[in-house]
This record gives structure tokens, C-alpha cells and sequence, in this order.
């Protein structure tokens, strides 16, 4: 019989892409060095007691900032969150930590960069205008008449409407979405933004 067994802990690890693997790695980096440089404290994440993890997530998150300066979107905060999150749990440290108030600081801070701008729709991508839309259909660079064509379709309306392409475009309703008729022309026309007082980010 040909047969191979494999670790509970392998089937885990290959379903975890690499991007997520590069992504927690450097997240938890970033976490590492805060703690280091900033709290002036020798543990690892996963040596913090509970007092000291929730502590220092919250001002950690609070005040980040990219290579360039700027502050990170609401969406990339929570990542960050995730990723330290998903680390601990793989150290068997996770299971216990009540993270609430580390969330209740984020989506407070959510609605303070979305007031900003940061997250909001104008800035998260370039729109594009009817004539090059029309023109990506007319030259068969999108449309539904093969499959790269209609992947680059689905690119496109993000584009129009302003959304990403991945988590945002997955978790749309289609309550967030409506048809309207103007002149004659009917449009979809996504209605629902982000920054609302039932959704913080």
C-alpha cells in the first residue's frame, strides 16, 4: 500500500498561503520591535501576560504609522491585528485572551480616519471615465466572451465603484447595491458606504 501519513500541524500549515505567511511574519515583526524599542521589554509576543498584551496592542495600533509617515487605513489595522492574533495561536497563547478592549480602541479609531479620510472611498482607488470603459469593452479587453476578459471585468467595477477587489468586493450585500435609470440609462450603483453608524469598519 502506498501510503504516507500526514501531521495534523501540515495539513494547517499548507492550507495558509504564502502571502498570509509573509504577511503574519512581517506583522508580528513590526509587534516584536514595539515591544522592544518603545515598552523597553525583552518578551515575545507570546510571552506577555494578558494585562501587558492588551495594553500594548492598543497603543501599538494607535499609533503606528507606515515607512512613509502616514497612518494606516482602518482595514490594514485590523490585518495587523489579525496577524498578531493568528500568531499566538499558533504558540498555543491565544485561547484565553479576551481582545475586546483592544477592539473597541480600533473601531473608535476606525471612525476617526474615516472622518479623515483614510478609508473612504475617493482615496481607496482612481475611478475610471465612461470613454475608457467603454473602451476596455470594445477592444475585448473585458467583457464575457472568455475568462480572462471577464476577470478583468470584475477588476473594472471595482475600479467604477470605487471598492478593492478582494475581501471588500467578497463581503458586498446585495442590499449594497442598487439599479437607477437616468436619461434613459440604467446604472448599478453601489449605495451603501463604508464609514455608517452601523458600519464602523
Amino acid at each position: 500500500m502506498n501510503f504516507q501519513r500526514i501531521k495534523e500541524e501540515e495539513l494547517f500549515s499548507r492550507e495558509q498561503s504564502t502571502f498570509t505567511e509573509k504577511k503574519t511574519k512581517s506583522d508580528v515583526n513590526y509587534f516584536r520591535r514595539y515591544i522592544r524599542e518603545i515598552q523597553g521589554s525583552p518578551k515575545a509576543p507570546e510571552e506577555l501576560t494578558e494585562v501587558e498584551l492588551v495594553s500594548y496592542l492598543k497603543d501599538f495600533l494607535s499609533g503606528i504609522k507606515k515607512k512613509d509617515g502616514t497612518k494606516y487605513e482602518p482595514s490594514s489595522l485590523w490585518g495587523i491585528l489579525h496577524s498578531v492574533k493568528r500568531y499566538l495561536s499558533s504558540c498555543n497563547t491565544d485561547s484565553k485572551v479576551d481582545y475586546s478592549p483592544v477592539h473597541r480602541v480600533l473601531k473608535a479609531l476606525g471612525k476617526t480616519l474615516k472622518r479623515s479620510g483614510l478609508g473612504s472611498l475617493p482615496q481607496r482607488s482612481d475611478n475610471i471615465t465612461s470613454e475608457e470603459f467603454e473602451m476596455l469593452f470594445s477592444k475585448k479587453v473585458a467583457g464575457l466572451h472568455n475568462g480572462e476578459a471577464l476577470n478583468n471585468s470584475v477588476a473594472i467595477a471595482c475600479l467604477f465603484m470605487g471598492i478593492r477587489g478582494g475581501s471588500e468586493l467578497y463581503t458586498k450585500c446585495f442590499g449594497d447595491f442598487q439599479v437607477v435609470t437616468r436619461s434613459g440609462v440604467r446604472y448599478l450603483t453601489l449605495v451603501r458606504e463604508r464609514a455608517t453608524k452601523t458600519r464602523s469598519g
